[in-house]
């Protein structure tokens, strides 16, 4: 209930996905969200539709080109983000230390970090997602 509460008052969904831990059962898991998303488009809005919902893509976050599953897991969502409707953002997210560090310490990644290689995916990921530069 709480899921389908979050979907009826937002317009926009942006699902992150972890390619360290990403399965079948992710996949599968992807297929579900936007067949829930279809169920909430068509409900009338009295009872917690929402037309406008949508899923605006797929990210990608600890990500690595360098292996070999990294990089399957990453053309096997092309194909289904683009099945589905929706799309994989080109932008990734790398695996960085610094994304840990700043989660554990409840840091500032821009701040803490601003040159490290993980902080230029994140501004990069934004700009994709809004069309603005971050500073």
């Amino acid at each position: 209930k709480r899921v389908s509460r979050v979907l009826f008052d937002k317009r926009v969904i942006m699902l992150d996905m972890d390619t360290m831990y990403a399965d079948a059962l992710s996949m599968q898991g992807l297929a579900q969200l936007t067949e829930a998303i279809k169920t909430v488009q068509e409900a009338p809005v009295g009872n917690g539709g929402n037309p406008y919902l949508q899923l605006e893509g797929v990210l990608l976050s600890r990500h690595s080109d360098r292996t070999n599953l990294s990089r399957d897991i990453k053309e096997g969502l092309e194909n289904i983000t683009a099945n589905l409707g929706t799309k994989l953002f080109k932008t990734t997210i790398r695996e960085a230390v610094a994304i840990k560090e700043v989660q554990f310490s409840q840091g500032d990644l821009y701040k803490d970090f601003p040159k490290a290689k993980v902080t230029e995916d994140c501004k990069a990921f934004i700009k994709e997602l809004t069309g603005r530069k971050v500073k």
